[in-house]
C-alpha cells in the first residue's frame, strides 16, 4: 500500500478533532455542493470531502459508490465488507453473490445501483440477501423479484430495457469460502445474455419463506 497522507486516509487518528458525516447530495452547481444530512452547525469549516464508499458508508438506499474501483481487488474488498455488513456472517451464498456482483460491475461494467436495473435472484435467502444489499434493489422499489430454489438451480439475472444478463450458478456446496473467492468465474456460474427480452414476463415474483430465508 502506497504511503499516504492523513487526510487521504478515513483513519479516526487526526491531529484535530474532526468530525465524519454522510450525506445526501443534493444539488451540483460548478464547485458548490448542496448536502442533506450534514451533521454540523452554521459556519462549521469543511476540511475535506470523501466520496461515498459502499463498504465502509452502508447506505442501503444510496444511488452510487460503483466505479471508482482501481482494481478487481480492491472492489471485491468493498462489496464483501457491504454484503456482510447487511447479512450479518459471511456464508457460500453471500461469496457466490459477491462473486456475482464483482462480474456484473468489473467484467459488464454495470452499475447495480442504477435505477433502471432490475434483478430476479433464484435461490436461498443469503444470496437473496447479498443482491439485494449489492444493488439497492427491494421488493418496495419494484427493482427485486425472488424466487424460492424448487431444485432446477439458483440464478441472478441482472436485467434493463435493452439487455439482460443470467447467471446460471453451478453447484457450490463442496467448495470453502477461500476457493469460493478465487476459483474462476466459469467455475462458479455460467453467464448468458438476451437481448431485447423482458424477463419479467417469465419469472414470477415471491416472497421467500422464513424457513428458506435462514443460512445454511
Amino acid at each position: 500500500m502506497p504511503l499516504v497522507g492523513i487526510f487521504s486516509t478515513r483513519a479516526p487518528y487526526r491531529p484535530n478533532p474532526l468530525g465524519l458525516t454522510t450525506t445526501r447530495l443534493v444539488e451540483r452547481k460548478g464547485n458548490v455542493l448542496k448536502v442533506a444530512g450534514l451533521d454540523a452547525l452554521d459556519g462549521t469549516p469543511v476540511i475535506d470531502l470523501k466520496p461515498y464508499s459502499t463498504g465502509w458508508d452502508c447506505i442501503f438506499s444510496a444511488h452510487g459508490g460503483e466505479g471508482r474501483f482501481s482494481n478487481n481487488v480492491a472492489c471485491y474488498a468493498s462489496l464483501r465488507k457491504e454484503a456482510i455488513n447487511f447479512h450479518g456472517e459471511e456464508c457460500a451464498g453471500l461469496a457466490v453473490g459477491v462473486r456475482i456482483a464483482l462480474k456484473a460491475i468489473t467484467g459488464l461494467k454495470i452499475n447495480l445501483r442504477e435505477q433502471r436495473v432490475k434483478l430476479y435472484v433464484r435461490g436461498g435467502g443469503c444470496l437473496i440477501d447479498t443482491m439485494q444489499a449489492l444493488s439497492g434493489a427491494t421488493l418496495g422499489n419494484s427493482r427485486l423479484s425472488i424466487e424460492t430454489n424448487d431444485g432446477s438451480g439458483e440464478f441472478v439475472a441482472v436485467v434493463s430495457k435493452d439487455w439482460n444478463f443470467r447467471f446460471s450458478i453451478k453447484p457450490y456446496s463442496h467448495l470453502t469460502l477461500a476457493q469460493i473467492a478465487s476459483t474462476d468465474p466459469e467455475q462458479l456460474f455460467t453467464l448468458t445474455e438476451a437481448v431485447n427480452v423482458d424477463l419479467s414476463q417469465q419469472l414470477p415474483s415471491h416472497q421467500v419463506s422464513s424457513d428458506t430465508a435462514r443460512c445454511r
